[in-house]
C-alpha cells in the first residue's frame, strides 16, 4: 500500500500495516540501524503493551473519537472466573466480534479521565474555538523516504493548523514531564508531526499543543507547547537520522551497536 495525502478515516490496525518512515520508526533507528530492520521486519517480537500504556490506548479512543467508536472496539468482561467455560467462551465471542476486553477500572479511569480533559479550560477552548478532526493519517516524501504520521486532532485555524497530541500518564510536572519528552522523543515527534501537515496540506502549522493527563485521582490536567529552540534541535537530529537511513537502506547495511565501548564516566550516586 502507498498512499499519499491526509485519510481521515483509517482505522488505526490499518495504518500501522502502511510500511513507510514514522516517528516511532525514527526512534527505534536513534537506538541503532539494526534495531530498526530488525523490528521492521518483524524478527523481533514486539512487548506486550504496559497497563499505562493499554489505559491511554483506551482513554485516547474515548476522548478522541467519542462514545460510539468507545463502545463498539472496547467491552468490559462479566464477572466470573477466566478460568471457566463460561469466561472461555464470551471471550472467544468478542474476540470474533473484533472487540478488546479491558476490565471495570480501565473503563472508570477512561471516563474521569476524559471529563478531566474536557473541563479543562485550554481544551474546552481549542475545541470550541477550532474546528477539527481527530485521528488524522497524513503520508508523503520527506526528501525520497516514504513516511507517515497520525495526528491525534488536526484542528484548523485562519494562519494555518493546530496540532494537539494527548499524553497520559504518571507524574506530569515540567521536570517530570520534560524527562519524559526526552526518554520517549516527544520533540521528535513534535517536529515530525509538523513537517507532515506542511507537507500535506500546504499549510503552515502555527501551533504545536501537548495536552497532559494524569492517570490517576485527582486526573490533572495541563498543556505545554515545545519552545523554537528545541523543535530546531529536534529538526536537525531528524534530518540527520533520515540521511542515515537513506544510506541505510542503499546499502543495505543496517550497523548495531559498537563492537566495543568504553565506560569513561559515573554518576556520582554510583560510589556512595
Amino acid at each position: 500500500m502507498h498512499l499519499l495525502g491526509r485519510v481521515n478515516d483509517m482505522p488505526h490496525s490499518e495504518y500501522l500495516r502502511v510500511e513507510a518512515v514514522s516517528n516511532s520508526g525514527l526512534k527505534r533507528l536513534r537506538k541503532s540501524p539494526w534495531h530498526y530492520n530488525r523490528l521492521l521486519r518483524g524478527s523481533v517480537p514486539e512487548p506486550e503493551p504496559t497497563r499505562e500504556i493499554r489505559q491511554g490506548s483506551v482513554t485516547h479512543t474515548l476522548f478522541l473519537e467519542g462514545i460510539e467508536v468507545f463502545g463498539a472496539r472496547y467491552v468490559v468482561g462479566p464477572d466470573i472466573s477466566k478460568n471457566s467455560n463460561a469466561w472461555k467462551e464470551w471471550k472467544a465471542q468478542q474476540e470474533r466480534a473484533g472487540k478488546e476486553i479491558i476490565d471495570e477500572p480501565m473503563r472508570e479511569a477512561a471516563y474521569a479521565m476524559s471529563d478531566a480533559l474536557a473541563s479543562h479550560p485550554e481544551v474546552s477552548r481549542l475545541w470550541r474555538d477550532y474546528p477539527g478532526m481527530s485521528e488524522v493519517s497524513l503520508f508523503w516524501d520527506e526528501g525520497g523516504v516514504y513516511s507517515k504520521a497520525r495526528i491525534d486532532r488536526l484542528l484548523d485555524a485562519v494562519e494555518g493548523h493546530i496540532i494537539v497530541d494527548l499524553k497520559t500518564g504518571g507524574d506530569m510536572s515540567l521536570g517530570a514531564f520534560t524527562t519524559t519528552c526526552a526518554r520517549l522523543g516527544y520533540a521528535h515527534q513534535a517536529a515530525w508531526y509538523s513537517r507532515a501537515v506542511k507537507a500535506v496540506t500546504g499549510r503552515d502549522v502555527v501551533g504545536y499543543k501537548v495536552i497532559a493527563c494524569e492517570q490517576s485521582f485527582p486526573y490533572a490536567v495541563t498543556t505545554f507547547y515545545f519552545g523554537e529552540a528545541v523543535l530546531a534541535q529536534a529538526n536537525e537530529h531528524i534530518d540527520r537520522l533520515l540521511a542515515q537511513y537513506r544510506y541505510c537502506t542503499q546499502m543495505d547495511d543496517w550497523p548495531g551497536y559498537p563492537s566495543e565501548q568504553t565506560i569513561e564516566t559515573m554518576p556520582a550516586w554510583a560510589f556512595t
